[in-house]
């Protein structure tokens, strides 16, 4: 067995937040440039 359900739960816990943060790095320029230019060419809902 692997430990109790509440240990379990923590273990991933601490590694969703961990791969949030570490995610949240890894936009660069080019990409989020493109993202806007995307964005803003898309058409809107009336």
């Amino acid at each position: 067995m692997l430990g109790s359900p509440a240990a379990s739960l923590r273990r991933a816990k601490a590694y969703r937040v961990g791969i949030l943060k570490g995610d949240g790095n890894a936009i660069n320029m080019e990409a989020a440039a493109a993202f806007i230019e995307a964005a803003s060419e898309a058409p809107t809902r009336s």
